[in-house]
């Protein structure tokens, strides 16, 4: 299994694409994006699976239970 990660991209509006790999899945290794934005991003990006690990990036100014997602 080829793994692609991906960490403390710090993202701004449109200013990252993930690369196009051969990888079976992508790890977001923490601080991505604030809050859960980082979810659609990655989801318009590929329909490869993805493991997304949240950074102490994606809590600032939220609530820990606030960002869950079940």
């Amino acid at each position: 299994m080829k793994i692609q990660i991906s960490s403390d991209l710090h993202l701004k509006p449109c200013s990252f694409e993930i690369p196009d790999t051969d990888a079976d899945a992508i790890v977001l290794a923490g601080d991505i994006h604030k809050s859960t934005r980082a979810i659609d991003w990655i989801r318009k990006q590929t329909e490869r699976p993805v493991i997304y690990v949240a950074g102490n990036h994606e809590f600032y100014g939220n609530i820990f239970p606030d960002l869950m997602m079940i």
